[in-house]
């Protein structure tokens, strides 16, 4: 999984379709910065998501509250998206279009 560091303050990170191996590694770059970036989870190439993703990507967005960073998921559609309302997360998650619409709502609160 590509994560692009755009700054010092804000990572966007890419996720196709080996999701599970992508949000574990995710999670260690997390771990391993001293400051946790504002984050972008592009979802746009994501066209599934498991349980165990939403465990993940929850297990982030907590670690991210500890440490006062922002989380942005993007490009979240068909089924992706479903999940998300089917089960409640979309109130959870914020959510934007688009990972540049993402990153641009992230640097506006910074």
């Amino acid at each position: 999984m590509p994560v692009d560091k755009r700054s010092d303050n804000l990572w966007l990170a890419t996720l196709g379709d080996d999701t599970r191996e992508q949000l574990d590694q995710l999670l260690a770059d997390l771990r391993d910065e001293r400051l946790c970036p504002s984050l972008v989870v592009d979802l746009a190439r994501v066209r599934l998501l498991t349980s165990g993703n939403l465990s993940q990507l929850l297990r982030i967005r907590q670690m991210l509250i500890e440490n006062d960073v922002h989380l942005r998921l993007a490009g979240a559609r068909g089924e992706v998206w479903t999940l998300f309302t089917t089960t409640g997360l979309d109130k959870v998650f914020q959510f934007a279009a688009d990972a540049d619409a993402a990153a641009a709502a992230l640097t506006a609160k910074a």
